[in-house]
């Protein structure tokens, strides 16, 4: 009987000791992957931040500390971060300077997209999946289409 309790301690030992050596190990190669996957043609400096857990990144947390979650992370790195949430990862930015840098830069400092799901449904020939001078270009007849169409359908409208 003692000897039971010895290997079932033992046991739950080993466990426990392999179940943290294992978050060590995809924790430091979750990092390494982030290193790796990095743009070596950009010389700009990556935000400080965390990138969490393997997959789910900083999700619990931001759960769990709600709006604590930004606040925590802007006093711990400062106004522009790095972290990685719903699947995603991300940099966030805060601070009126910062954000007009970023609106004014839009398409040469930054670019935005649509998630993944979201370009699907929209299409990729769409205004919406398009930057820059295809974009304009793309709005512009659409303007020029919704115009015309207005000539022909109102009725009272200046032809």
């Amino acid at each position: 009987m003692p000897f039971d309790v010895v290997s079932a301690l033992a046991t739950a030992v080993g466990c426990l000791v392999s179940v943290t050596l294992l978050l060590a190990v995809s924790q430091q190669l979750w990092q390494l992957r982030w290193a790796a996957t990095r743009d070596k043609a950009c010389k700009l400096p990556i935000p400080k931040g965390s990138m969490g857990f393997p997959l789910v990144g900083e999700t619990c947390h931001w759960l769990l500390q709600g709006s604590y979650f930004q606040s925590s992370r802007r006093e711990k790195y400062g106004p522009v971060f790095k972290t990685h949430l719903l699947g995603r990862p991300l940099v966030r930015v805060t601070g009126a300077e910062n954000v007009r840098k970023i609106l004014m830069g839009e398409h040469s400092l930054v670019s935005t997209e649509w998630p993944r799901s979201t370009r699907m449904l929209l299409g990729p020939n769409t205004v919406a999946n398009s930057i820059g001078d295809i974009h304009r270009h793309k709005r512009k007849n659409t303007d020029w289409q919704l115009i015309s169409t207005r000539r022909v359908f109102c009725p009272g409208s200046a032809t």
